[in-house]
């Protein structure tokens, strides 16, 4: 037990740390506020960017996205930068009181020589004048005073507070999905990229491909290594998925105008127009995953990181996702009894896309064609076109093929698959992400099976935006 003297050091300490960590929460306080105030404007400012979508001004759109991005970035890194000063003074804290630990565990009524003590505070309640009634209250309030207790409704409220910052980052985070998704989607409509040759496309991706895989690889280590080397390590990854994002673009557009000059006939390069929609929407996932680490391991003592740092030790890099067949539109025609009521998967270029209502529901029908045949696609209640696969995509789909669906006329048909990320997260460390960060972003909108090209214009890649998905 420290002497009078170090205690007495010790509360002077505290009461600094006190007030360091007072200035810390007035600080996040005044940063929420203005985050509210932000994200309040970034919805107003959603009806702008949907005008400049509509009246296809694509530069100006890529002006105030821009502009918006790097403010709300700033605000981010602002808000990560105060949390993880608030949790290093709670550290500061909880190392200055472990000396008392002994005495703090037991309610003072229990403590030794109290009968003692409190004598010795009665008197000397009494020398400063306090009457019998004020100095009974203050007895029976510290003999009934328990610590534990106390620090028990404390940590509940501190709980409280975490999960109202985290809930405000999660807003603000999202606003920024929102710029910069928006930023990206115009710099390629302005048509004023850098076209690549074949060797660079195929270069390029193959690039992008190694780096969202190693990516998701660092991100799932990094919640075990220490707080310095976690800022190093996601601070790293997001400037690559960042620096990757903009030589991707170039590539997507390139692929699209070699994709239109064979209309709905099948490119050379469409295979690769996929993976180069598929990683572009990683990467971007990985970029926004970086920055909700960032503020996970700001405050490690969060009941979210723990459950972050949970799932990076359960989960593995392979997914337990059901494996579906590989099948050829011309197969499913001439064939397709053979694939009934079988998990299948088709590449084509979508031809046209329609929504129906039958049953009193809405249905999607979509188009796939090899360039002689096409088959049609069919999914219920969601706009099949919401997450950017429209006509003239270049898409893989995953789903049952059913020769008689019912949701089709009883026609033939693929009923499009969706993924159970919630079943998946359980094992997979992917799918924990995206089922983590879903309320933010999702690569695949309504955890639809398809992978898809991304194409420019008004009706794209962009209608994740029109549609409100991010």
């Amino acid at each position: 037990m420290p002497t009078s003297g170090q205690t007495k050091n010790l509360l002077a300490k505290f009461n600094n740390v006190l007030k360091e960590e007072t200035s810390c929460r007035d600080k996040i306080s005044k940063l929420e506020r203005k985050s509210i105030e932000i994200t309040t404007k970034n919805f107003i400012h959603s009806s702008l960017i949907q005008k400049r979508i509509k009246q296809r001004k694509w530069k100006g759109l890529a002006e105030t996205a821009g502009h918006k991005k790097k403010q709300l970035l700033d605000t981010i890194n602002e808000l990560i930068a105060l949390n993880r000063n608030k949790s290093k003074l709670a550290e500061k804290k909880a190392v200055l009181l472990k000396p008392y630990q002994e005495v703090l565990s037991k309610p003072v009524s229990k403590q030794k020589n109290w009968a003692a003590a409190k004598d010795s505070l009665r008197d000397a309640l009494k020398k400063n004048k306090k009457k019998p009634g004020e100095i009974k209250r203050y007895i029976d309030f510290l003999e009934r005073f328990d610590y534990k207790k106390t620090s028990k409704v404390s940590e509940r409220i501190i709980q409280n507070y975490h999960e109202r910052i985290e809930a405000g980052f999660d807003r603000l985070l999202s606003a920024f999905a929102k710029e910069y998704f928006a930023h990206m989607a115009a710099l390629v409509n302005m048509n004023e990229l850098q076209s690549k040759t074949t060797g660079q496309i195929k270069s390029i991706n193959k690039q992008a491909l190694k780096l969202s895989e190693e990516s998701f690889i660092t991100l799932k280590k990094l919640l075990n290594s220490k707080p310095a080397q976690q800022q190093k390590t996601l601070a790293s990854t997001y400037r690559k998925a960042d620096a990757m994002l903009s030589k991707l673009l170039p590539v997507a557009l390139s692929l699209y105008k070699q994709s239109i000059s064979n209309k709905f006939t099948i490119a050379p390069l469409d295979d690769i127009s996929i993976e180069n929609g598929m990683v572009i929407r990683d990467l971007f996932l990985v970029l926004l995953t970086t920055k909700k680490m960032e503020f996970l391991v700001s405050n490690p003592h969060s009941k979210m990181y723990a459950d972050w740092q949970d799932a990076g030790k359960t989960t593995t890099l392979q997914s337990k996702e059901p494996k579906a067949k590989s099948a050829t539109i011309e197969r499913l025609i001439k064939q397709g009894n053979k694939y009934n009521n079988t998990l299948i998967s088709v590449k084509g270029k979508i031809t046209r896309i329609k929504i129906n209502h039958k049953f009193n529901k809405a249905i999607s029908y979509a188009f796939i064609t090899d360039g002689m045949r096409e088959v049609r696609i069919t999914l219920p209640h969601i706009k099949m076109d919401s997450g950017g696969m429209v006509p003239g995509s270049y898409a893989k789909v995953t789903g049952k093929w059913l020769q008689k669906n019912k949701e089709s006329y009883n026609r033939p048909s693929l009923a499009l698959d969706r993924v159970s990320y919630t079943t998946l997260a359980k094992s997979h460390w992917k799918s924990w992400v995206c089922l983590q960060m879903n309320k933010v972003y999702e690569p695949n909108p309504h955890s639809l099976n398809i992978t898809h090209s991304w194409k420019p214009g008004a009706n794209g890649a962009i209608n994740q935006i029109k549609y409100s998905l991010i």
